[in-house]
Order: C-alpha cells, then structure tokens, then sequence
C-alpha cells in the first residue's frame, strides 16, 4: 500500500513543478486526478500480481480448469471435453480451485 501511495505523490509533485498553483483550480484538479489513476495503476498491478502468484499455487488440474473457464470462458461441457473427463469433475475441480484461490488470496491480503 506504500508503493501506491508514493507512486500517487510521485506523480503529483512531478506535475506541480511545471504547473503554478495560484488559482488555476481545474490544473489542480487535473493534477490530482492523474494521481489517482497511477494509484489505481499500481493497485491493479499488485492485484494482478497476487492473482498470478496464486494461480501457481494451484494443482496442474486446477489451474487449468481455472483459466478455460475464466480466461478461455469455455462452458463446463466444453472443458470436459478437452479434458476427456466427466461434467461432475469438472464441476468439483471449479470448486476446489475456488476455494483454494479465496484461501490463497484471502491470506495475501490479510498480509497486507
């Protein structure tokens, strides 16, 4: 959470070296706005960051079953299929890698 809130500071005292503060409150706000939105870069970083670092914490089988469904957004009948396994596997490895990835994501951000 540091790193967001230095990035967002970073980024504002880089625009008001070159931006006079004396009444020019849309700048101002401009300014201020970009700020958030490195903020939120970095916060979408991080997040994108614990999310990988999860999914690899993840069986072989989990993992895949996770990505066909949420990234390739394949239907349970379609990756039982690829999978050569039954609609129910799939249905159990969904919950399984669900509750692990809740689990896992669960305790990085009580880290935080």
């Amino acid at each position: 959470m540091r790193s967001v809130i230095n990035g967002a500071l970073n980024a504002l005292r880089r625009q008001s070296r070159s931006v006079p503060l004396d009444g020019a409150e849309a700048e101002v706000d401009a300014i201020l706005a970009q700020s958030r939105s490195v903020e939120s870069q970095v916060e979408y970083a991080q997040l994108q960051e614990n999310l990988l670092s999860a999914l690899s914490r993840l069986s072989p089988r989990q993992r895949t079953v996770v990505v066909q469904r949420y990234y390739l957004q394949m239907s349970e009948r379609e990756m039982a299929e690829a999978l050569e396994v039954a609609p129910g596997t799939v249905k159990s490895l969904l919950h399984a890698a669900r509750a692990r990835l809740r689990q896992l994501l669960g305790s990085s951000r009580r880290g935080e």
